[in-house]
């Protein structure tokens, strides 16, 4: 009984601290909000990746 109250608590305040959180959002930019008369891109240059840990 004392194990299913103390998982309850310890899920209410997930939900809590999940609730207070801000939402992350990212627009992205839609192909075409380009101007038409733009050429489309023939970039040679090198690409490569980026990663973003958003853990706190």
């Amino acid at each position: 009984m004392l194990d299913a109250f103390i998982i309850e608590k310890i899920q209410q305040e997930r939900e809590l601290l999940d609730r207070s959180r801000e939402q992350l959002q990212i627009e992205r930019a839609h192909e075409h909000d380009r101007e038409p008369d733009s050429a489309p891109r023939n970039d040679n240059t090198e690409r490569g990746i980026a990663i973003i840990d958003f853990t706190i």
